[in-house]
Order: structure tokens, then sequence, then C-alpha cells
């Protein structure tokens, strides 16, 4: 039976199927690259829209340490304020001359008794 089909088969019949095979893996190699494409343009956009939102974090962020840092530097400079003496005897001169007068009487009554 084999050999019956075989002898029905002529070259032009094989050359056909041939044919035939060829396009039809040309146009699964075509959908098969058409889907490769699109898989990896996909992951080119997944990227980049990561990148986008990583740089938007990191910009975030490095906003937040320069606000951070130069609130810390207000702050800094504030409390040098407070510490700076020579600056409030300056300011309050009166201020300063009635603190030693108070002082100073406080320390005479401590040591009066002795």
């Amino acid at each position: 039976m084999t050999g019956e089909v075989m002898a029905e088969t002529t070259p032009e019949d094989v050359r056909h199927e041939m044919v035939h095979t060829r396009a039809d893996l040309a146009e699964k190699a075509h959908a098969l690259e058409d889907r490769v494409v699109g898989v990896a343009h996909d992951a080119v956009a997944a990227v980049e829209q990561t990148a986008d939102d990583v740089m938007e974090a990191v910009q975030g962020v490095a906003d937040s340490v320069r606000a951070t840092a130069a609130a810390a530097r207000g702050a800094a400079v504030s409390v040098g304020r407070v510490f700076d003496v020579r600056a409030h005897l300056r300011r309050h001169p009166w201020f300063a001359v009635g603190t030693a007068v108070a002082v100073g009487f406080a320390c005479g009554r401590l040591t009066e008794g002795r």
C-alpha cells in the first residue's frame, strides 16, 4: 500500500508540497519574529518606565536631603546665635550689668555668714 502511494506521488506534487511548506514556514517565522519584536518592545518600554520611576524617586530623595540639610544648617545657625554671649552683651548691655550686679549680690550674701 505504501508503494502505491509513492507511485502516485509525482515530482510536481513534491515540488508543490515543498513550496507550500516553505510558505507555511515563512509565515510562521514572520509571526514569530513579530511576537519577539513585540515582546522586546514591551520589555524596553517597561525598562524605560522603571528607569524614569527610579530617577523620579532619586530626585525626590535628593530634594528631601537638600531641604533637610538646609533646615539643619538653619537650626545650627540659630543654636549658634543662642550661645553667642558677645552678641547678647552688645544687644542688651544693661541686662548684662543688672545680671552681674545680681550675681555679685547673691555671692556676697552667701559668703557673708562665713
